[in-house]
Protein backbone atom coordinates (compact mmCIF):
# COMPACT_ATOMS: atom_id res chain seq x y z
CA UNK A 1 0.00 0.00 0.00
CA UNK A 2 3.17 2.34 1.07
CA UNK A 3 4.40 1.76 -2.35
CA UNK A 4 1.68 2.33 -4.46
CA UNK A 5 0.84 5.44 -2.57
CA UNK A 6 4.50 7.10 -3.63
CA UNK A 7 4.10 6.12 -7.07
CA UNK A 8 1.14 7.55 -7.02
CA UNK A 9 2.56 10.88 -6.14
CA UNK A 10 5.34 10.74 -7.58
CA UNK A 11 4.34 12.76 -10.70
CA UNK A 12 3.87 15.72 -8.74
CA UNK A 13 6.26 15.38 -5.95
CA UNK A 14 8.90 18.00 -7.95
CA UNK A 15 6.13 20.44 -7.87
CA UNK A 16 5.11 20.15 -4.50
CA UNK A 17 8.78 20.75 -3.35
CA UNK A 18 9.58 23.79 -5.75
CA UNK A 19 6.19 25.66 -5.71
CA UNK A 20 6.89 27.77 -2.25
CA UNK A 21 10.14 28.44 -3.26
CA UNK A 22 8.74 29.80 -6.44
CA UNK A 23 6.03 31.75 -5.23
CA UNK A 24 8.20 33.29 -2.84
CA UNK A 25 10.43 34.47 -5.27
CA UNK A 26 7.29 35.56 -7.53
CA UNK A 27 6.11 37.65 -4.92
CA UNK A 28 9.82 39.61 -4.42
CA UNK A 29 9.20 40.96 -8.02
CA UNK A 30 7.55 43.99 -9.36
CA UNK A 31 4.00 43.68 -9.68
CA UNK A 32 2.72 44.26 -13.23
CA UNK A 33 -0.95 44.49 -12.33
CA UNK A 34 -2.62 47.32 -10.37
CA UNK A 35 -4.72 45.53 -7.16
CA UNK A 36 -7.88 44.54 -7.46
CA UNK A 37 -7.93 45.82 -11.00
CA UNK A 38 -9.96 42.61 -12.45
CA UNK A 39 -11.62 39.95 -11.15
CA UNK A 40 -11.47 36.33 -12.60
CA UNK A 41 -14.11 34.10 -11.70
CA UNK A 42 -14.17 30.16 -12.45
CA UNK A 43 -15.42 27.03 -12.54
CA UNK A 44 -13.61 23.67 -12.10
CA UNK A 45 -14.38 19.96 -11.89
CA UNK A 46 -12.72 18.26 -9.26
CA UNK A 47 -11.65 14.69 -9.42
CA UNK A 48 -9.44 13.14 -6.26
CA UNK A 49 -6.54 11.16 -7.27
CA UNK A 50 -4.89 9.70 -4.77
CA UNK A 51 -5.28 6.70 -2.75
CA UNK A 52 -4.33 5.79 0.99
CA UNK A 53 -5.52 4.38 4.12
CA UNK A 54 -8.62 7.27 4.44
CA UNK A 55 -9.39 5.67 0.95
CA UNK A 56 -9.91 2.23 3.11
CA UNK A 57 -12.82 3.39 4.22
CA UNK A 58 -14.50 6.02 1.80
CA UNK A 59 -14.53 6.11 -2.00
CA UNK A 60 -14.50 9.25 -3.56
CA UNK A 61 -17.06 11.28 -5.64
CA UNK A 62 -16.60 13.72 -8.45
CA UNK A 63 -16.80 17.50 -7.00
CA UNK A 64 -16.50 21.07 -8.14
CA UNK A 65 -14.33 24.30 -7.70
CA UNK A 66 -15.94 27.99 -7.65
CA UNK A 67 -13.26 30.95 -7.51
CA UNK A 68 -12.88 34.07 -7.78
CA UNK A 69 -9.30 35.53 -7.62
CA UNK A 70 -8.01 39.18 -7.87
CA UNK A 71 -4.37 41.01 -8.39
CA UNK A 72 -3.04 41.86 -4.91
CA UNK A 73 -0.26 43.96 -4.33
CA UNK A 74 2.17 41.29 -4.69
CA UNK A 75 0.80 38.62 -6.28
CA UNK A 76 -3.07 37.77 -6.95
CA UNK A 77 -5.57 36.56 -4.05
CA UNK A 78 -7.96 34.23 -4.80
CA UNK A 79 -11.27 33.16 -2.85
CA UNK A 80 -13.45 30.12 -3.37
CA UNK A 81 -14.66 26.30 -1.87
CA UNK A 82 -14.54 23.18 -3.56
CA UNK A 83 -17.38 20.53 -2.70
CA UNK A 84 -17.03 16.55 -3.16
CA UNK A 85 -18.70 13.37 -1.54
CA UNK A 86 -17.00 10.50 -0.09
CA UNK A 87 -18.96 6.89 -0.04
CA UNK A 88 -18.73 4.80 2.79
CA UNK A 89 -17.29 1.55 1.54
CA UNK A 90 -19.26 -0.16 4.76
CA UNK A 91 -22.86 -0.20 5.66
CA UNK A 92 -21.75 0.86 8.86
CA UNK A 93 -20.04 3.90 7.51
CA UNK A 94 -21.71 7.04 6.48
CA UNK A 95 -21.60 8.84 3.14
CA UNK A 96 -20.30 12.41 3.50
CA UNK A 97 -20.22 15.20 2.03
CA UNK A 98 -17.27 17.52 2.30
CA UNK A 99 -16.91 21.34 1.64
CA UNK A 100 -13.88 23.00 1.48
CA UNK A 101 -13.47 26.96 1.87
CA UNK A 102 -10.21 28.39 1.05
CA UNK A 103 -8.17 31.83 0.58
CA UNK A 104 -4.84 31.47 -1.14
CA UNK A 105 -2.28 33.51 -2.44
CA UNK A 106 0.31 33.08 -5.49
CA UNK A 107 1.62 34.20 -8.61
CA UNK A 108 1.46 33.56 -12.37
CA UNK A 109 3.74 33.58 -14.81
CA UNK A 110 3.43 33.89 -18.66
CA UNK A 111 5.13 30.64 -20.47
CA UNK A 112 4.02 31.27 -24.75
CA UNK A 113 1.75 33.91 -25.64
CA UNK A 114 -1.76 32.99 -23.74
CA UNK A 115 -0.33 30.33 -22.16
CA UNK A 116 0.61 30.90 -18.59
CA UNK A 117 1.43 28.77 -15.50
CA UNK A 118 0.21 29.50 -11.85
CA UNK A 119 1.19 28.19 -8.17
CA UNK A 120 -1.03 29.02 -5.09
CA UNK A 121 -0.44 28.35 -1.59
CA UNK A 122 -4.25 28.52 0.71
CA UNK A 123 -5.71 28.05 4.15
CA UNK A 124 -9.51 27.16 4.65
CA UNK A 125 -12.10 25.39 7.17
CA UNK A 126 -12.98 22.09 5.90
CA UNK A 127 -16.82 20.93 6.88
CA UNK A 128 -17.91 17.38 6.60
CA UNK A 129 -21.26 16.82 6.44
CA UNK A 130 -22.32 13.22 6.95
CA UNK A 131 -25.66 11.75 5.74
CA UNK A 132 -26.40 9.93 9.10
CA UNK A 133 -24.57 10.59 12.94
CA UNK A 134 -20.95 9.70 12.87
CA UNK A 135 -19.50 9.31 16.08
CA UNK A 136 -22.32 11.48 17.78
CA UNK A 137 -21.92 14.41 15.28
CA UNK A 138 -23.64 14.68 11.82
CA UNK A 139 -20.65 17.59 11.18
CA UNK A 140 -17.41 18.60 11.69
CA UNK A 141 -15.05 21.22 10.86
CA UNK A 142 -11.24 21.22 10.99
CA UNK A 143 -8.51 23.97 9.22
CA UNK A 144 -6.61 22.83 6.24
CA UNK A 145 -4.37 24.06 3.71
CA UNK A 146 -3.43 23.61 0.06
CA UNK A 147 -0.88 23.29 -2.79
CA UNK A 148 -2.20 24.26 -5.92
CA UNK A 149 -0.40 24.56 -9.77
CA UNK A 150 -1.40 24.31 -13.07
CA UNK A 151 -1.67 26.24 -16.48
CA UNK A 152 -4.37 28.68 -17.95
CA UNK A 153 -4.68 28.82 -21.70
CA UNK A 154 -6.95 31.79 -22.97
CA UNK A 155 -9.00 30.86 -25.70
CA UNK A 156 -11.25 33.75 -26.76
CA UNK A 157 -11.33 37.18 -25.39
CA UNK A 158 -11.63 37.32 -21.26
CA UNK A 159 -12.27 33.59 -21.29
CA UNK A 160 -9.55 30.31 -20.68
CA UNK A 161 -9.36 27.08 -19.85
CA UNK A 162 -7.71 25.70 -16.59
CA UNK A 163 -5.76 22.83 -16.11
CA UNK A 164 -4.53 22.52 -12.33
CA UNK A 165 -3.47 20.23 -9.68
CA UNK A 166 -3.49 20.57 -6.00
CA UNK A 167 -2.40 19.05 -2.42
CA UNK A 168 -4.36 19.28 0.22
CA UNK A 169 -3.95 18.54 4.27
CA UNK A 170 -7.40 18.12 6.24
CA UNK A 171 -5.94 18.76 9.92
CA UNK A 172 -8.06 15.89 11.43
CA UNK A 173 -6.64 13.99 14.67
CA UNK A 174 -4.96 11.66 11.90
CA UNK A 175 -4.48 14.14 8.92
CA UNK A 176 -5.84 13.64 6.04
CA UNK A 177 -3.67 14.18 2.94
CA UNK A 178 -6.05 14.24 -0.61
CA UNK A 179 -4.78 15.22 -3.99
CA UNK A 180 -6.81 16.72 -6.94
CA UNK A 181 -7.25 17.22 -10.84
CA UNK A 182 -9.15 19.65 -11.63
CA UNK A 183 -9.90 21.35 -14.83
CA UNK A 184 -12.49 24.10 -15.92
CA UNK A 185 -13.28 27.75 -17.19
CA UNK A 186 -12.63 30.89 -16.20
CA UNK A 187 -13.85 34.60 -17.65
CA UNK A 188 -11.95 37.91 -16.71
CA UNK A 189 -13.91 41.24 -16.19
CA UNK A 190 -12.81 44.69 -15.14
CA UNK A 191 -13.88 45.24 -11.04
CA UNK A 192 -16.71 47.22 -10.67
CA UNK A 193 -15.42 50.66 -9.24
CA UNK A 194 -17.89 50.52 -6.27
CA UNK A 195 -16.15 46.72 -5.07
CA UNK A 196 -12.68 48.19 -6.03
CA UNK A 197 -13.19 51.45 -3.78
CA UNK A 198 -14.51 48.63 -1.16
CA UNK A 199 -11.52 46.06 -1.60
CA UNK A 200 -8.69 49.20 -1.89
Amino acid sequence: MVEKNLLRAAPLLPVLLVLPLLIFLGGLSAQTATPFETLNIGLRCVANTNRNVFHDFWAPGRGVDAFIGTPFYYGTVQAGFHTFPFYGRKTDISDFQTVFVYLKWGKRWSLLNELCWFGLVGVGGNIMIFETEWRYSRYESELGMSLDSGVSYTVHGNMAINFSGSYNIIFTSKQIRLMFLSAGVSYSLSTPGWLKAFLE
